[in-house]
């Protein structure tokens, strides 16, 4: 999730997420040899697959560990008896979309919608690029202050 850009959740909010859904609850990983090298969270709920969360280490990229991965979720939604599979949040064009959109996923445009608290204006910036500078800093940090600082921030952003 660091090469990612995005901080992680905390192990306790993980362990709490599939211990107050152990029935609707997966996880999901590809191996190689001994060694995880994609994991994937996923929910059932309604006749849908959720995937919330899901990763892979880059150091494995050139073996395709998600196109297993993606492959074995969707094959457990379809053992399932589930109607649909929601693949996540992605902006258009990014290269999740474009990965997104091989496996024929098909979009569903989100709104966003912002209440003020103190009647006063304020101004929606839609603009990615103001994230960009806070990613590409996440990105060089060491995996292990990643892990430390991760769970604070992450609890914090609304995704």
């Amino acid at each position: 999730m660091r090469d990612l850009g995005s901080p992680v959740h905390s192990k306790r909010f993980i362990k709490s997420v599939l211990e107050a859904f152990p029935e609707e609850s997966r996880i999901c990983l590809v191996y190689k040899e001994q060694q995880p090298v994609a994991c994937s969270i996923i929910l059932g709920f309604n006749g849908t697959v959720y995937n919330p969360w899901a990763s892979s280490l880059r150091k494995y990229s050139k073996l395709s560990p998600n196109m297993l991965l993606y492959w074995t979720m969707l094959q457990y939604a379809c053992d399932g008896g589930y109607k649909y599979f929601d693949f996540g949040r992605s902006s258009i064009e990014e290269s999740t979309y474009k990965f997104k959109e091989q496996w024929g996923a098909k979009p569903q445009l989100l709104y966003w919608y912002y209440i003020s608290l103190n009647s006063l204006p304020f101004k929606i910036d839609t603009e990615k690029s103001k994230f960009d500078l806070a990613i590409r800093i996440w990105q060089k940090l060491p995996v292990l202050l990643t892990l430390v600082l991760g769970p604070p921030i992450r609890k914090n952003i609304g995704l």
